[in-house]
C-alpha cells in the first residue's frame, strides 16, 4: 500500500512539475489535454 502511495506522489509531482515548468506559454488546450492525461494515469495508482 506505501508504494502506491509513493507512486501516486511521485506521479502528482510531475503534475505540479509539468504545470509550472513546462506548460508556460503553451496553448490551453493543449495544457488542458496533458493535465486530463496525466490524471488519468494517477487514478490508475489507486
Amino acid at each position: 500500500m506505501e508504494e502506491k502511495i509513493d507512486e501516486a506522489r511521485q506521479e502528482f509531482n510531475a503534475i505540479l512539475d509539468y504545470i509550472l515548468e513546462e506548460a508556460i506559454g503553451l496553448e490551453i488546450h493543449k495544457v488542458e489535454h496533458e493535465i486530463y492525461r496525466r490524471l488519468l494515469r494517477l487514478k490508475q495508482h489507486r
